[in-house]
């Protein structure tokens, strides 16, 4: 290697170190930065690898019909989560001034009361579910005729009812972006999760055992933000300001929250009612590999992006923010859209490698959602509006990628009959609103378009490399799967 070249990457690595070495208070903003991207990068490959074992593990033990029937259970959780989202997070890490006791306070109380809502909501649309079924209104194989699903479905109010008790001192750490404690604690449980749920599968060999799998790794979380974070006792309390300032931002944040989940949970929606239970369940295992990938790149930004973007707009002038913006997403660009190249050369081999023959129609699903990942680096500016609270433009945002998705998958599913089609609508709906925002970033200045079409090259060297592994890989004359 050039000797400029290892010196260059050496300076790097000791500011790395200088960082880490360095008391949370002598940080600069980079330092916190890369100290958060370090610490993120490490939790989420440990999470992915341990997600990637547990679900190999577990498609030994469960068959696709039994994956689809759960990924109904989730999708119904995380519907009611989203579209009652009062943001108690956003909330803490973007008050104006010092976080008091009364405010924390009064985001718990709010939670748990927000909480027991949801929970008495899940029980009726298991119950709901149970009469659909005896009348005979659930098409015969489809994910919704499992017989255990309805009480899985109303047993699930449990992981809402302890979700709800979370301790919201956690978030007074990410809003100084003081990640250790944060990192350990989701590494800890995430493995502790897994090997629980592995066991409960083994055991019982049912929806069932996902389900307690679920609830044991929410109420360890729970015990892990009052035992690992220190703050205010937490009581019930709701003080009029906090509550009110609670209410009012929430809900703004519970309508884009809403928009969200009508774009996530669209392909979930459409897929289990116009596909089987078992290719509903493949698609489900696709999008959690593809989720190894996309969910680093949202989980680094989801960490500290709205802390990242308010310092950044405090500290820089537009073409400043433009700067250091593309400086920060470069390292994202390259590993998206050479991962989605690779995906889609290689995804027949990793899934002939990972699982068996009853999940070899995972594969092309998988390439075709991989076009998808180029596009999330596009969306991170975002936060610079969020970053401004300019929630109407959010909103407004959030409505244009529902309204693309939605159309989209009516086109190709009621009307065409075409989940190939399907495909390719939840792979590129994003297309629109990035227009948009990427007008709208322009004109304040924010992004360059010349930037955004890197993402082109790098997913063909991606294409690219694939090629060469895999032909290294019949040279060395490793059988293909």
């Amino acid at each position: 290697m050039n000797p400029m070249r290892l010196a260059v990457v050496g300076d790097r690595w000791r500011t790395v170190a200088d960082a880490w070495r360095r008391p949370h208070e002598q940080r600069s903003l980079n330092q916190r930065v890369m100290v958060s991207s370090l610490l993120s990068t490490t939790e989420f490959g440990i999470e992915g690898v341990t997600r990637l074992v547990s679900t190999v593990i577990l498609t030994r033990l469960l068959s696709p019909e039994d994956f689809g029937a759960f990924a109904v259970v989730l999708f119904v959780l995380y519907l009611l989560v989203m579209v009652t989202d009062l943001g108690i997070r956003s909330l803490v890490l973007t008050h104006d001034g010092t976080v008091n006791a009364d405010f924390l306070r009064s985001c718990w109380t709010v939670q748990l009361i927000r909480g027991g809502l949801l929970s008495v909501a899940v029980v009726g649309i298991g119950l709901g579910l149970v009469g659909a079924q005896s009348a005979g209104w659930v098409a015969e194989g489809s994910a919704y005729a499992d017989a255990d699903l309805p009480w899985v479905i109303c047993g699930a109010s449990a992981v809402l009812l302890l979700q709800s008790g979370l301790s919201p001192k956690m978030y007074l750490y990410e809003r100084d972006m003081r990640f250790v404690r944060l990192s350990a604690m989701r590494i800890t449980l995430t493995v502790l999760g897994a090997a629980l749920t592995i066991g409960l599968v083994w055991w019982l060999g049912s929806l069932w055992a996902l389900l307690f799998g679920q609830v044991a790794a929410t109420a360890l979380q729970v015990a892990a933000s009052f035992l690992l974070f220190r703050g205010p006792s937490m009581r019930l309390r709701l003080a009029p300001e906090a509550t009110r300032a609670i209410l009012e931002r929430g809900r703004w944040i519970m309508g884009h929250s809403g928009l969200t989940a009508a774009t996530e949970l669209a392909d979930r929606v459409m897929f289990s009612l116009f596909l089987g239970a078992a290719e509903f369940g493949q698609y489900h295992i696709a999008k959690q590999i593809l989720s190894l990938f996309a969910g680093l790149a949202n989980s680094v930004t989801g960490r500290f992006g709205l802390q990242y973007f308010t310092q950044l707009q405090a500290t820089f002038d537009p073409a400043g923010v433009s700067r250091e913006y593309y400086r920060y997403r470069l390292a994202f660009d390259a590993f998206l859209a050479i991962t989605a190249g690779a995906l889609f050369a290689l995804a027949p081999l990793i899934v002939g490698i990972l699982y068996d023959d009853r999940y070899a129609d995972v594969a092309p699903v998988l390439q075709l959602l991989a076009l998808g990942l180029p596009l999330i680096g596009t969306g991170f500016i975002r936060a610079a509006f969020s970053a401004q609270r300019r929630f109407r433009a959010m909103t407004f945002l959030g409505l244009i990628q529902t309204g693309s998705i939605w159309l989209g998958l009516v086109v190709a599913l009621p009307v065409l009959g075409s989940p190939l089609l399907a495909l390719f609508v939840v792979a590129l709906h994003r297309l629109p609103e990035l227009a948009v925002l990427l007008w709208k970033a322009r004109r304040e200045g924010w992004i360059r378009f010349r930037h955004e079409a890197r993402v082109i090259p790098l997913f063909t060297l991606g294409v690219g490399l694939a090629w060469i592994a895999e032909t290294a890989w019949v040279v060395i004359g490793i059988p293909l799967p």
